[in-house]
């Protein structure tokens, strides 16, 4: 009898090791990137069928301070990766972004605990990494409010994720001015920090910036009556994001402005346009006469005097010709309904379409309004 398991043992044992030579196991090309994503491909022979891909543990391994870490991601088991010519299965491996923050040489382990005794424990092999930058995935900036006031403008704004270097020591701390691009549409031409002369672009030369709490500020700057209509923010670094492949994270957002929040109650149930005469309301874009001199309803519910030729404009009911081209005021006139004069309140106003007419430059900040 001890004879008939000895025997049995030794069979077994000549069956496992030549199924362990079946199975052909090799890590290729194991790189990671500055977003902190790891990838490799898994080289294969006479892929087992009782093989689980979901099963395969992949970590990194420090080989300096030998610190591992468990590297989370998703295998690709799409049969176009089977080689033609040979027997050879190859699956790929691609890790979620900020797998893998560190710098410094790596290496890639692989198991599978259903082939332990098999020697399929472990397959190392060498690579280096950048150590984490930036990721999209942290960022969420907000434009929490914005409004003018008493001839001021308040923006408060969120930027959350800006502080990368609790990630990393190699990782972007992004800064709240150097590495946002703010965007304004005012309704009057006014000054920005590059010095162009513009009723869209970047910060004023006068602004203020000062935290309220924890990647919270607040924004503000004397800006005399020009009324701020939308005001948006958009993480420089991030200008390649895209939300299909970043869905929980922002890195844009725009918020239309208003005027003082409080005030707006005070002005109801004229919420939507002009209040004139205490009992008339007048609708954003309506023109009419006022003391012998067209005027208009902006977009900020301030009545104003049309502008004259070439003047700089962003809709038809802001020229006198009733005809804005390419952001300014036309001298080929539009012929329009006669506005009324508002020397007693009427109801019978003219109402111009508010669609924009800035050219290119117009179309492309209106992506953020």
């Amino acid at each position: 009898m001890r004879y008939k398991l000895l025997l049995f043992a030794t069979i077994l044992l000549i069956l496992t090791s030549q199924v362990n030579a079946i199975f052909v196991f090799e890590i290729e090309e194991p790189k990671c990137n500055d977003k902190g994503v790891v990838s490799l491909r898994l080289k294969t022979r006479d892929l087992p069928a009782t093989l689980k891909m979901s099963e395969l543990s992949v970590r990194a391994v420090h080989v300096d301070s030998n610190k591992e870490v468990d590297i989370n991601g998703v295998w690709d088991t799409a049969d176009s990766l089977r080689d033609g010519t040979s027997r050879n299965v190859y699956r790929d491996f691609v890790s979620d972004e900020m797998a893998l923050l560190g710098q410094g040489l790596y290496q890639a382990v692989i198991s599978y605990p259903s082939f332990d005794s098999a020697g399929f424990d472990y397959i190392k092999q060498n690579f280096i990494c950048p150590g984490y930058y930036f990721s999209c995935n942290v960022v969420n900036v907000t434009v929490l409010e914005c409004y003018n006031k008493d001839g001021v403008f308040h923006a408060k704004i969120s930027t959350q994720g800006f502080d990368n270097e609790k990630y990393s020591s190699t990782a972007r701390k992004l800064d709240k001015i150097d590495d946002v691009a703010y965007i304004l549409s005012t309704d009057e031409r006014y000054v920005d920090i590059i010095g162009s002369n513009t009723p869209r672009g970047g910060l004023p030369e006068n602004y203020f910036i000062y935290e309220i709490s924890d990647d919270v500020y607040e924004i503000t700057w004397n800006n005399d009556l020009n009324f701020v209509n939308s005001f948006s923010m958009i993480v420089k670094e991030a200008s390649l994001c895209t939300l299909d492949d970043y869905p929980n994270s922002r890195v844009s957002h725009t918020l239309k402005c208003d005027i003082d929040p409080a005030s707006i109650k005070a002005k109801e149930p004229c919420s939507k346009g002009c209040g004139y005469d205490d009992d008339l309301c007048l609708d954003i874009g309506s023109r009419f006469i006022l003391k012998d001199e067209k005027s208009y309803c902006t977009s900020v519910r301030q009545i104003k005097a049309q502008r004259g030729i070439l003047s700089a404009c962003s809709y038809d009911y802001q020229c006198k010709s009733n005809n804005c081209e390419n952001g300014k005021c036309s001298k080929d006139e539009k012929v329009v309904e006669q506005e009324e004069a508002l020397e007693e309140p009427k109801e019978e106003i003219v109402k111009e379409d508010t669609t924009p007419r800035t050219g290119f430059f117009g179309w492309l900040m209106g992506l953020f309004s």
